[in-house]
């Protein structure tokens, strides 16, 4: 009721969830990954079963999309690597080119007033080591302005 209301100044909401309200024709600006890079492993859909359900684990091993996969397994390192949980305020994507995976993020200061970025990419293989390193590096920039404290 609030969007229809419009009792708000400014809001930013997900297009897909734009998109399956049917509400398109409300937005006035759609940003570009460039502009805002999403929440880190967002899109994902993940599917659990137990570790010895040999049966069930066949059936998601053939769901899987390997490309989300590693792209995923960069992106969550990444998070585990700061430290950092669904507050915390983080954006990444990682996207793969010509059998290599190249992870992009941004990290804010407790504050928000600052902004920490950093990319690197390698082999898909690799994919989780260069999430760790992304995180490692960004904690880095980011200092003393980061903590997940008070996140």
């Amino acid at each position: 009721n609030k969007l229809k209301n419009k009792e708000f100044d400014a809001i930013v909401l997900s297009l897909a969830g734009i998109e399956m309200l049917n509400l398109k024709k409300e937005v006035k600006e759609i940003f570009t990954t460039e502009q805002m890079l999403p929440a880190l492993g967002q899109g994902t859909i993940a599917l659990q079963c137990k570790k010895n359900d040999q049966k069930t684990l066949d059936v998601l091993q053939k769901a899987n999309d390997k490309e989300t996969y590693y792209c995923t397994l960069a992106e969550r390192a990444l998070l585990e690597a700061i430290g950092g949980d669904c507050d915390t305020a983080i954006g990444g994507l990682a996207i793969i080119l010509n059998k290599k995976i190249s992870l992009k993020s941004e990290l804010f200061s407790n504050d928000g007033k600052k902004k920490f970025e950093y990319e690197s990419s390698g082999d898909l293989k690799d994919a989780k080591e260069i999430g760790y390193k992304v995180g490692k590096e960004l904690l880095k920039k980011a200092g003393p302005d980061f903590s997940t404290q008070g996140n």
